[in-house]
């Protein structure tokens, strides 16, 4: 996972968003309670992002989440990936990125921090050319 923190003391800031609501999904409390309803772009962006913040936790990398509603502060230990991973297992899926909320959200990174988008084929910000080396998209 070094790839996305490179050979510096990066930050990397995943996320998770710009997809199209899923029809006919029932809500959260009724999926818990046993319903299963299944999106494959967000679940499978769900599950790439879980498995990307355990391995930068592995390497002792800071990293934050962003995750529709849920916005997770840098850190890096043990306790803020399960912080983490809690946040996406419980989120909704996130229906638009705003090209302002992106653009704060690059604003507020130093120029060594990585940011990582996990967003859908069908999102605008897919076909969003990289601004920097430091904006990884990708898509599902």
């Amino acid at each position: 996972m070094r790839e996305f923190a490179a050979e510096t003391d990066a930050k990397v800031r995943v996320l998770v968003g710009g997809f199209e609501p899923a029809r006919d999904i029932p809500p959260l409390r009724e999926r818990i309670a046993g319903k299963t309803t299944f999106h494959p772009e967000f679940e499978a962006a769900v599950s790439f992002a879980a498995a990307l913040l355990a391995e930068l936790e592995a390497e002792h990398v800071e990293f934050s989440l962003v995750a529709g509603s849920v916005e997770l502060p840098l850190e890096s230990s043990r306790s803020h990936l399960f912080e983490c991973l809690s946040a996406l297992a419980l989120a909704e899926t996130p229906t638009s990125f705003e090209p302002e909320w992106l653009e704060k959200r690059m604003a507020e990174t130093d120029p060594n921090d990585v940011v990582v988008i996990l967003t859908s084929a069908k999102s605008a910000l897919s076909a969003l050319p990289a601004a920097s080396s430091r904006l990884k998209i990708i898509t599902f």
